[in-house]
């Protein structure tokens, strides 16, 4: 028997009833499956976590996987619309304080179905309800859950308690071959202590450009140049160390190289 017609990343129940004499019914196997994901990231990608029915339970958008070490499902990644920067979800990562040092949750992307995804750049709102609350951003070769499978490019750490912060990731250093973003929060990172992690207002793009260089700095001037791919808009925003971008001085539609 072959099943035609189903759906990708659909959980499905087939029942197999034996036929007597008798009648239907004495008795019959039960099985599950979940057909495999389809679903690939096409550029710009986005993904606020809103509109979703969580009725049922933990959900994440359709396609992503969740891995955990540690068997608590009320931690595992997933939808919550009890935090939010823009209603009505985000992302929910959890580390509980009695978890074993290296128990990890992690909440992968679907398939980036890119050759070169050194160009590629990830924008994001953080959140927590402590400081000093770290995650990190990197790539899976797979959604399998091994050593190695996780390559870390990044972390970021919140920096005041109950408020959104940006976070922005360059994917130019990775190097290997796996091509699924994923976000992961390690115990052995929280100083001991039970941490909560939200994420919301998902951006994944082409940044168009990439290698940033500094150029003839002075006291009072300096130039930049960049590798353009493609034709790219390029703007230039300049203010003190940790300055709130938007707040900066701007340079718009700029071409390389560009004093300052």
């Amino acid at each position: 028997l072959s099943l035609t017609n189903l759906s990708s990343n659909t959980f499905y129940d087939i029942v197999v009833v034996s036929v007597s004499d008798m009648g239907s019914g004495c008795c019959y196997q039960h099985t599950s499956f979940r057909t495999p994901c389809t679903s690939t990231i096409s550029l710009p990608y986005a993904e606020n976590f809103d509109n979703y029915d969580i009725s049922s339970g933990n959900v994440l958008p359709n396609c992503w996987t969740k891995l955990v070490n540690f068997d608590m499902p009320e931690g595992e990644p997933h939808i919550t619309h009890n935090t939010y920067y823009t209603s009505d979800g985000s992302l929910y990562l959890y580390c509980g304080s009695n978890d074993a040092m290296g128990h990890f949750a992690l909440a992968i992307m679907p398939y980036l179905d890119e050759d070169d995804i050194s160009q590629h750049f990830i924008r994001f709102k953080l959140r927590s309800p402590t400081s000093g609350t770290t995650i990190e951003v990197g790539i899976c070769n797979d959604t399998t859950l091994y050593d190695n499978n996780f390559t870390p490019i990044t972390s970021f750490t919140t920096n005041a308690s109950d408020t959104w912060q940006d976070c922005f990731v360059s994917l130019s250093s990775y190097t290997g071959t796996g091509r699924y973003i994923t976000f992961r929060m390690i115990r052995n990172q929280q100083n001991g202590n039970g941490r909560i992690a939200y994420i919301d207002n998902l951006v994944v793009e082409n940044c168009g450009i990439t290698s940033p260089r500094l150029l003839n700095r002075n006291f009072n001037t300096l130039s930049i140049e960049w590798n353009n791919h493609g034709n790219p808009t390029v703007n230039i925003e300049v203010g003190p160390r940790d300055f709130l971008p938007g707040t900066g001085t701007m340079y718009a539609n700029v071409t390389s190289p560009f004093r300052i």
